[in-house]
């Protein structure tokens, strides 16, 4: 029995996972991560290894990917990190990776450091079925190692039911045909999805992940399944982009806050850029506040009242109090 099994055992409703990156913010911080989210009570702890080339991770994944690849990070360093923590840890790793970095550090090497680190869980979303049955699956047995499949809105029945049958941890119900990353509440179609999954009475154990960012998407993805993911709406914008020195100012009107931002940066000669209310919205802010902080520039972002209140913010704000992903 896998230590996701016997976490099931313990608990099958409502379970709270928690993706982060190796390596980042700063390359040693794996390890802190990790002891940070078993002290708040994450019932597992989904372990990413960063990626130049992502299959299935949104923009904020990317990002996070690469500060910790220019970090320095390699698997040599995360599997040395995990080996370390796995003294202490008591929560179940799941570890999310992609096969190129399993072909290019050698299968065996690589499952041996997975088993040696006492993680027996692993997510490789690229990884075809044809190619788990006709030879991972095998090599996944020989260290004690099992395989999370993903399914979407568009994976068929038989599909679903062959991974039924080979799971032995969970599957992994991917919330929509699309990347990673906060994308609000959750439609009805999403619903409509979850409730044909649930209807099918499979025996393996649901969670839901991509899209699940808080308390509301949360619970709705817990109603339809035993636990979901939290990846992107993890890690602040603070963390990515820590020393920017972004201000946000309210103003009554667009109108009013174009002017602002045109004498802000007529003045100082610094950045500065007006969100409409029904403009673009926090996904937005991204390639702005990126510029902003690796030319090492202030931004003065200009939000209406309205739009300002819709992100749960308000008045004269440092992004750094802000957690907006």
């Amino acid at each position: 029995m896998n230590s996701v099994q016997k976490l099931f055992q313990q608990k099958d409703k409502n379970l709270l996972s928690i993706y982060f990156t190796c390596g980042y913010p700063e390359l040693t911080d794996t390890t802190k991560v990790i002891t940070e989210l078993e002290k708040s009570g994450v019932d597992f702890i989904e372990v990413g290894l960063p990626y130049s080339d992502p299959l299935a991770d949104g923009p904020t994944i990317q990002d996070s990917s690469q500060v910790a690849l220019k970090n320095g990070v390699n698997l040599d360093i995360v599997f040395d990190q995990l080996m370390t923590i796995k003294k202490t840890n008591k929560t179940p790793l799941v570890l999310m990776g992609y096969l190129n970095q399993m072909l290019k550090y050698g299968e065996d090497k690589f499952c041996q450091k997975v088993a040696d680190c006492d993680i027996d869980t692993v997510i490789i979303p690229d990884l075809p079925m044809v190619e788990f049955e006709n030879h991972y699956q095998q090599l996944f047995d020989k260290y004690g190692i099992t395989n999370v499949f993903l399914i979407t809105p568009h994976t068929s029945q038989e599909r679903i039911k062959k991974i039924d049958n080979y799971t032995k941890a969970f599957i992994y119900v991917v919330a929509s045909a699309s990347i990673t990353g906060a994308k609000g509440e959750i439609s009805n179609q999403q619903i409509a999805y979850f409730e044909r999954i649930k209807a099918m009475n499979l025996k393996s154990k649901l969670i839901v992940g991509f899209g699940i960012s808080d308390k509301q998407t949360f619970n709705t993805a817990c109603a339809y399944a035993n636990g979901a993911i939290i990846g992107s709406a993890f890690m602040p914008i603070s963390d990515i982009f820590p020393d920017a020195g972004i201000t946000f100012w309210d103003v009554a009107h667009e109108t009013n806050g174009g002017l602002i931002a045109d004498g802000y940066t007529r003045a100082t000669g610094k950045m500065s850029m007006v969100i409409a209310q029904n403009g673009p919205g926090i996904t937005g802010l991204v390639t702005p506040i990126k510029t902003a902080y690796w030319n090492h520039t202030p931004l003065l972002l200009v939000t209406p009242q309205a739009a300002n209140k819709t992100m749960g913010q308000g008045g004269f704000q440092e992004v750094e109090q802000m957690n907006l992903f």
